[in-house]
């Protein structure tokens, strides 16, 4: 997934974004929580192959980020073949008092299920990045112009 993160960091700045530079604190938290191989600590953040990881880490990595105080907002991109992640994921949403978009890519027969828990928690879930990186620019848009008023 380290290319989908990278052209989807790359999406976010294009649309005027910005990338959170983690702190040293979350990416040695990070490093505790990730294994060694096949992730990546720094921004964009890669928890490596859903199916050959602990579906916990999806949890912990969300928490760990949202608690950063650089980050304002969170995109989760997962592949929805493991239902436990994307239940970890839900399940850390409501731990966090930050914004998250998920998107998850469109496999036929897993995606629709999880998109559905996702929903149904009010958690905004996409099968693009593209389009979940879109709809948190047009939140921070919209949160930039309320203040202004």
């Amino acid at each position: 997934m380290g290319g989908t993160n990278v052209g989807t960091a790359d999406n976010c700045i294009m649309m005027g974004l910005q990338i959170a530079r983690l702190s040293e604190q979350t990416t040695e938290k990070l490093t505790r929580v990730l294994p060694a191989f096949g992730t990546a600590v720094g921004n964009p953040v890669d928890v490596g192959v859903g199916m050959l990881m602990p579906p916990q880490i999806y949890g912990d990595v969300i928490k760990i980020l949202a608690g950063d105080e650089s980050v304002d907002m969170l995109l989760a991109v997962t592949a929805p073949e493991s239902p436990l992640s994307v239940k970890r994921i839900a399940d850390a949403a409501k731990e966090i008092p930050k914004p998250l978009a998920v998107a998850l890519f469109d496999i036929r027969g897993f995606v629709e299920q999880q998109m559905q828990l996702l929903l149904n928690q009010h958690i905004p879930a996409y099968t693009e990045a593209k389009r979940a990186a879109m709809a948190l620019f047009k939140m921070a848009d919209y949160a930039e112009r309320r203040a202004r008023v």
